[in-house]
């Protein structure tokens, strides 16, 4: 290749890269190879206060010694595996573009408290913030769907591939990460553990210490019957009894808050599953017409195994020892369930209330009445007469 050929070349190169960094300053934007968001040597380790803040409303998760807690409702457990996933998120995240922004363009971008960015302060033991950072406006790329917010935060990112975000030292840039956990609220970040009744085999309902109804599993294949007089004319209804028994398959919990001392009028839903745990719920209604039910657990299995006849002293020390086993570990599973439920209001489904306002007359239909026989006709059969 002649000279002249090469010194071409060497110009063209500079003309494109002059244009290229002419662009790149003109929309105010760089895309650095490796820009973290926290320090190298940040370490979840040390966070034991994270605070969320939006719009004047806060959202606090605290370190204790019993775990994470959500302040905002009286330190219940706080959803850990969300928070986890934060922090991966924080530390692995790397900015795909860094941004020079003017006080309008970053309001535009909602990295401003005053646009609605959500503050988030990591902050050590002593309660000194370690790291703050403001998460913006989501990114979406042209033609994908709009977002919808939320009561806390962004809301939905359905289209959206990355967010807006300014680091603790005032960098603006761009992730390609929608970090969607700074926008829950604070029942989001609840830990959703709860508890349910499977496989019923008891329910009994009290109100002011009077027994109102009782449901007892009878006859095989196992089913659930009201025990007493059947009134006259009507049957179980086996479709309502199903109904009751699935309601408390699956329960969950929207919200919470710390129990207070339930009133002499509110009924008591006493339920015993296949394993012998029973739990006590309390529910009541609150002035907006939703429900809260208080829940006690314990484990009401029997104390002593009953021997077959026939088994060998080797295999009754073998079964008496499984047996006395599994009674400890049933006993301590109630423990630990009731400590952890007990002295909170549960948010729940207003179905709960319903089912416990039903009446006994409420698991009973009519009988269908006897299909009667077609009457057989009586009558002479009928005379033909022929012509002759």
């Amino acid at each position: 290749m002649k000279r002249k050929h090469l010194i071409l070349l060497a110009l063209i190169a500079v003309i494109l890269g002059a244009v290229y960094f002419l662009r790149q300053e003109s929309t105010g934007s760089s895309s650095p190879a490796e820009t973290l968001l926290l320090p190298e040597e940040f370490s979840s380790d040390n966070i034991y206060y994270v605070q969320l803040k939006k719009n004047g409303r806060t959202i606090t998760l605290e370190r204790t010694g019993k775990g994470w807690q959500v302040k905002e409702r009286a330190g219940y457990p706080a959803d850990y595996n969300k928070l986890r996933e934060l922090f991966v998120a924080l530390c692995d995240a790397r900015a795909a573009r860094e941004l020079t922004l003017d006080d309008a363009q970053a309001a535009s971008l909602e990295l401003t408290p005053e646009s609605g960015a959500v503050s988030i302060t990591l902050s050590g033991r002593d309660g000194k913030a370690l790291q703050t950072l403001l998460f913006g406006k989501l990114y979406e790329k042209a033609g994908s769907s709009p977002t919808e917010a939320t009561p806390f935060g962004m809301g939905g990112n359905m289209g959206a591939t990355g967010r807006y975000l300014q680091l603790d030292d005032g960098r603006n840039v761009l992730v390609s990460k929608t970090f969607s956990e700074v926008d829950s609220t604070v029942p989001e970040w609840l830990d959703q553990e709860f508890f349910q009744v499977s496989g019923l085999k008891r329910a009994v309902l009290r109100k002011n210490g009077k027994t109102v109804w009782e449901l007892a599993e009878q006859g095989s294949p196992a089913a659930l019957a009201p025990t007493g007089a059947v009134p006259a004319g009507k049957e179980v209804d086996t479709g309502k009894v199903d109904s009751f028994k699935n309601a408390f398959s699956w329960l969950r919990f929207s919200d919470v808050a710390k129990a207070s001392a339930p009133g002499k009028e509110v009924p008591e839903l006493e339920l015993t599953d296949a394993d012998n745990f029973v739990y006590l719920l309390r529910p009541v209604a609150d002035k907006d017409g939703q429900c809260s039910v208080q829940i006690a657990v314990r484990y009401a299995g029997p104390v002593t195994r009953e021997a077959a006849k026939e088994e060998k002293k080797e295999e009754k020390e073998k079964l008496d020892k499984e047996f006395a086993k599994t009674r400890t570990e049933n006993l301590e599973k109630a423990k630990s369930l009731n400590e952890r439920l007990s002295g909170w209001a549960y948010k729940v489904d207003r179905s709960v209330l319903e089912n416990a306002e039903l009446k006994r007359d409420s698991f009973f239909r009519e009988k269908p009445k006897p299909v009667e026989e077609k009457k057989e006709n009586s009558a002479s059969p009928a005379k033909v007469s022929a012509e002759k």
